[in-house]
């Protein structure tokens, strides 16, 4: 395929809203035959149904695993744009240190920083789309975003498409370190467990090729040979396919515009047909709240984007920036509150 064709096929994965459009584009580019698809963790030996199918018992615990991600990659930017060195004594030690140095945050604490600049923030380096389904059991699909550090394609199975690599043990000021890919949303995508991955390294970097890489993961259902499910990512002529181009216009634009902002370099990653499990409602409501009682004190804000026409609600867009936050908002203007207070969230103790 040329570039341009390869260019064509990626927007039509990034813009389609529904994993049987999608499985029906790539048997129509004839694309959807075994032979072009490879073993997730790049080996057969793998078990792949095993260590996919065991990360995550909860869809919202899965969803959260991108939003670390995009912390993590933030991070790594911000790390490189200072160029410090893990001898540099103001190399951070854990992700406080890092939040603290490399965002300027306060304790490391996001009710410090001023709500338009964490709004700012959240924007560039963590965006959650919801298009596609809506309504009283929905599966929506969800799209995670950012314009952090991105990824050459060359690095695609070390990074996007590992299982056992340690590509982030070393860092410590990291939360990913577990080299499974963030896989753990694959089995909450309901139709075959397609998910695209889309990214180009970000200049800043200094390492980039200039292009961007693509692929769809998906779910293969045993047979005779493999008694187990597989999980196998797209190749096209057996490399990740990849296209140069300046500008996708892949970003969420004014609602209900889902496309049409600027999209230079970072990642995009859609799950098509997400078991959402009773939060299908405007995602700037159940969604986030429910997260937002998982991420306590997220490395950088996250951006909700609903995408999906007439299901505003209140709002087609608002910032998570953690239970920590909206606790201390939401008692700022008590006067006299009782102090020495414990109670819990879903098991989870504060004070």
């Amino acid at each position: 395929m040329t570039n341009t064709e390869l260019k064509k096929l990626c927007l039509s994965l990034a813009k389609s809203e529904d994993g049987n459009d999608v499985i029906k584009l790539l048997k129509e580019k004839k694309l959807w035959n075994e032979e072009n698809w490879k073993e997730l963790g790049g080996s057969s030996e793998i078990n792949t149904h095993s260590v996919v199918g065991n990360q995550q018992s909860n869809p919202a615990n899965a969803l959260l695993e991108k939003l670390v991600n995009c912390g993590d990659s933030s991070l790594m930017l911000k790390v490189k744009e200072n160029n410090l060195l893990v001898s540099d004594d103001s190399y951070p030690q854990n992700v406080k240190e890092a939040m603290v140095n490399l965002f300027k945050v306060d304790d490391g604490n996001w009710i410090n920083i001023g709500a338009s600049q964490r709004t700012k923030i959240a924007e560039e380096f963590c965006g959650l789309v919801a298009t596609g389904e809506k309504g009283r059991g929905a599966k929506p699909t969800f799209t995670v975003l950012d314009k952090a550090e991105g990824q050459n394609y060359s690095s695609f199975e070390d990074t996007f498409l590992s299982l056992t690599k340690n590509n982030k043990v070393k860092i410590p000021f990291v939360q990913g370190k577990f080299g499974q890919g963030s896989h753990g949303a694959l089995p909450f995508c309901t139709v075959e467990g397609l998910q695209l991955i889309l990214s180009k390294r970000n200049p800043l970097m200094g390492d980039g090729d200039g292009e961007w890489g693509f692929t769809v993961i998906r779910k293969v259902e045993p047979t005779e040979e493999y008694r187990n499910s597989r999980w196998m990512f797209l190749t096209i002529n057996e490399e990740i396919p990849h296209f140069p181009a300046e500008d996708l216009k892949l970003f969420p634009g004014k609602y209900p515009e889902a496309y049409g902002g600027s999209f230079e370099y970072g990642t995009f990653v859609k799950m098509y047909n997400y078991d959402t499990s009773g939060m299908a409602t405007n995602i700037c409501l159940d969604l986030k709240n429910k997260l937002n009682t998982l991420l306590v004190n997220p490395v950088v804000p996250a951006r909700f984007y609903e995408r999906r026409p007439g299901f505003t609600a209140n709002s087609a867009e608002t910032t998570l920036d953690g239970l920590n936050t909206v606790l201390e908002r939401d008692r700022s203007g008590v006067v006299g509150y009782e102090t020495g207070f414990r109670f819990n969230i879903e098991g989870q103790p504060f004070s």
